[in-house]
């Protein structure tokens, strides 16, 4: 037996190898003991652990000291350009970035999933572009419309998959960009000033700005975002993906006939039915195991083909589709040049434009580092070096070629991009204290998938009338698709599901196990109340009327969240329970 002071009962003692226990990396040793050294030796591991968890790591954005530094390769250099002279040293080495073209072409597992996710990817970022590019198209009246939105993706996609640091992230036309260039359009009406020539001009400056940032290191402050303000962000995301299921069903309930609301209500639930379903058969135990990788593998695409064929069966019924342009192939929407007359603007209208540059800058570079962030995270089990620089200095690299083009400028968005990584990777279910978990055993890191696609996304200039069938009501059931896969594994959001959870069947885990429960809620509700604040701002993008829109100010709000974590939490939480509930998911 184990030896335990005189001085404890039976019933502390019992109490404290339930905490033991409750850790699932001692739970696993313990079981497996088959000694009393073996279980001495399991319970002084885990002591180990939980001191190291105080006392060893790395310094956060409150300067404490909380474990290993997931952004060790995000420091300053002090040098001009010195992080992107590192990020290509690293990155452009040739074993290294070879293998970004080559890694599991050689079985049949990688081929297949390389496959599935580019069918995956394909429809993801097609669908979605085509809608900002309808919404583009009546803001503008055609200077930008689908063709230009189309173009633009699939040139900054391509060059984001040859020379970006982080071939994952998916750079992306975003409904944020596509209202921005709203806003400029009736700034340039209300001036009496072209458009386009001002379009341009603001891109130029803002990838002036975005070259600044990278020569001075400034990409490094991104490091003080942290876990607060990812999860809020991705909540944010998935919340308006969800809104985006919900509110045409909506409209389309008030505006159009019953029988147009249940056929849409039918595609889009359908729609996002049979993708969830399928995205997870192959932990079921129907069909053999390649049947299921397969369905698995390929389900999202495969339930965009299906409703968009159900809705065929219903051709007297007036569901919209997705509206595409007359013209095919490599034209503009309007019939303009495809470059852009910088000289038709006054030298002061010229220098105006750097206003709309900055919040285009403040979007971009909230956007664009938390989407690699949120790609890069620990549990994706990413090896590779990362490159913040390098991917910053593409995406100017990008502005400026989109703004001598006038077509939508593009950053990694959120959540195509650690989807992307996730649909990649091979994964598992383990269980764990009667929990049924899912952990990825293997990341696969490639640039074709990404390259493929946007290769198949040019050639869709030519047949955009094919992507026209696609039911508008089936691209709503895929937002909430997206929507809800990208709730999934989001710590604020299963923490806020503790509220509805009877305390005996909390899951143990480690914020659950080192918190004290209204601790935990309290965090939670902080994190909620500036989730609703940062939803309102972020829906006056979408509010009618108005030169000016305070929806511009939505990434200078998430910035503001830096000095709420690192100022005002300390005084709630200690060092351990922000650590506690900041930490990543632990491994198992």
């Amino acid at each position: 037996a184990v030896e335990t002071k005189a001085t404890k009962s039976a019933l502390e003692t019992a109490k404290n190898f339930a905490t033991v226990l409750l850790d699932a990396r001692a739970y696993d040793e313990l079981v497996a003991a088959r000694s009393e050294k073996q279980v001495r030796d399991a319970v002084g591991c885990y002591v180990d652990r939980e001191e190291a968890f105080v006392h060893d790591g790395y310094e956060n954005a409150t300067g404490t000291v909380v474990g290993d530094d997931p952004f060790a390769e995000m420091q300053r250099t002090g040098k001009l350009f010195g992080g992107l002279v590192r990020d290509i040293r690293r990155n452009y080495k040739w074993d290294v970035y070879r293998t970004d073209w080559t890694d599991g072409l050689n079985e049949w597992r990688s081929i297949i999933k390389y496959i599935s996710v580019t069918a995956w990817l394909y429809f993801a970022v097609i669908m979605p572009v085509v809608a900002f590019g309808s919404l583009n198209d009546a803001n503008t009246v055609k200077a930008i419309g689908i063709s230009e939105t189309v173009l633009s993706q699939a040139i900054c996609g391509l060059s984001y998959s040859i020379f970006a640091a982080q071939p994952l992230a998916i750079p992306m036309v975003t409904g944020p960009v596509s209202v921005f260039i709203s806003v400029l359009w009736l700034w340039t009406d209300a001036l009496g000033i072209e458009f386009l020539p001002f379009f341009g001009w603001t891109g130029l400056w803002g990838s002036l700005l975005l070259i600044l940032i990278v020569a001075f290191d400034l990409i490094a402050y991104i490091r003080y975002v942290g876990q607060f303000t990812e999860e809020i962000f991705a909540m944010l995301v998935a919340c308006i993906f969800i809104s985006q299921y919900i509110k045409p069903l909506v409209d389309t309930a008030e505006n159009e006939s019953t029988t147009v609301f249940l056929l849409s209500f039918v595609l889009a639930t359908g729609m996002f039915v049979m993708a969830r379903v399928l995205s997870t058969f192959e932990r079921s135990f129907y069909l053999n195991a390649t049947t299921r990788t397969l369905l698995a593998d390929f389900g999202m695409p495969f339930s965009v083909l299906v409703w968009s064929g159900v809705r065929q069966i219903f051709t007297n019924v007036d569901v919209s589709s997705l509206e595409v342009p007359d013209r095919t192939g490599i034209v503009t929407t309007s019939g303009r040049s495809w470059l852009v007359p910088l000289g038709n603007l006054s030298v002061g209208h010229v220098f105006l434009a750097i206003v709309p540059a900055l919040f285009l800058v403040m979007l971009f570079y909230v956007d664009q580092n938390v989407a690699v962030l949120l790609t890069n995270k620990r549990e994706n089990k990413l090896k590779k070096d990362v490159g913040y620089s390098l991917d910053m200095m593409v995406v100017a690299a990008n502005m400026i070629m989109c703004s001598l083009l006038g077509v939508p400028w593009t950053n990694a968005a959120v959540p195509h991009s650690h989807l992307h990584a996730r649909m990649l990777a091979d994964s598992e279910e383990y269980e764990a204290h009667g929990r049924c978990h899912e952990r990825i055993i293997r990341a696969r890191e490639t640039r074709i998938t990404n390259f493929t696609t946007h290769l198949l996304i040019l050639a869709s200039m030519f047949l955009l009338v094919v992507v026209g069938y696609i039911p508008s009501s089936v691209v709503w059931g895929f937002f909430l698709y997206i929507g809800v896969a990208t709730l999934d594994g989001n710590q604020m959001f299963e923490r806020a599901l503790l509220i509805f959870v009877q305390p005996e069947k909390y899951p143990p885990n480690h914020f659950v196990r080192r918190v004290a429960l209204r601790k935990i809620f309290l965090y939670t509700a902080i994190q909620v109340t500036l989730l609703v604040f940062l939803w309102l701002v972020n829906e006056n993008f979408y509010i009618e009327g108005g030169v000016f829109k305070a929806g511009l100010l939505f990434p200078l709000i998430i910035m503001l969240f830096i000095p709420i974590r690192v100022f005002f939490l300390p005084r709630f939480f200690t060092r351990r329970e922000l650590h506690a509930l900041e930490m990543e998911k632990e491994d198992h």
